[in-house]
Order: C-alpha cells, then structure tokens, then sequence
C-alpha cells in the first residue's frame, strides 16, 4: 500500500472519529445534567436531614448525634406480688420462657407465658433501680 494511500485512510479514521465525537459529546453533556440535577435533589434531600428540630423542645440536634432518651407512654406497672430476690425472680424467667417455648404460637398459653416474662422483668428493672438509687 502506498504512503499515499495510508494518509487517505488515516484521514477518514480521524474523519469518523471526529464524527463520532459530537455524540459522544453530546451524551456526555445529557449525563452531566443528570448528574447535576440529581446531586441537586440528592444534596437537597441531606440539607433537610442536616438539622432536626425536637418536636418537644425545640432543640436542633445534628444528624447522628445522640439525644437523651425521654419516658413516653405510660410507665410500667410493678407486681408485687412475684418474688423480691433476682435470683428467685430469673428462676420464674426461665421457667417462663421454657413454658412459651413448648406452647404453640398464638395460643392462650404463650400469651400467658409473655405476658409473665413482662412481668418478671419489669420486676426485675425496678429491684435494680431501686439497688442502685440506694448505692448513690
């Protein structure tokens, strides 16, 4: 092949790709809009979770920052009935939760046994508290 030749058909190479680049140009600017519009609504999207406002107080708390547990609903009540002692008390749970095991989902006696579980470690939190309180 002569050097003539060569040149002619390096020239329509450069040709086509020159061709070819307006396209790819023009998908480029397509993507660069999505992605502009996108990291608009995106970054939009974070600038209102940046800040929350505490519904109660009033207070800003930025994201992931932790904020002291508050008591909500109604506060659970103690019975006095079951043992004083944790030890007794952690006998009854196991008890318990070997009784909702065996039963079948659902049934009368599970819901008993849950309901008893509640129960005991309710019992259970407020021999704590109240172990700890006097250590203070």
């Amino acid at each position: 092949m002569a050097k003539h030749d060569k040149d002619k058909k390096s020239g329509k190479k450069h040709a086509d790709a020159a061709k070819g680049a307006a396209p790819i140009a023009a998908i480029g600017d397509a993507v660069g809009a999505a992605a502009e519009a996108v990291g608009s609504v995106v970054g939009g999207a974070i600038g209102a979770v940046e800040t929350t406002v505490d519904k109660v107080t009033g207070a800003l708390h930025e994201p992931g920052g932790h904020h002291a547990a508050k008591p909500h609903g109604r506060p659970a009540t103690v019975d006095e009935t079951l043992p004083a002692t944790r030890e007794e008390l952690m006998a009854r749970h196991a008890d318990a939760r070997a009784r909702r095991a065996a039963a079948p989902l659902g049934s009368d006696a599970f819901r008993d046994a849950v309901d008893e579980l509640g129960r005991i470690e309710i019992r259970i939190a407020a021999i704590e508290e109240d172990a700890a309180a006097s250590a203070r």
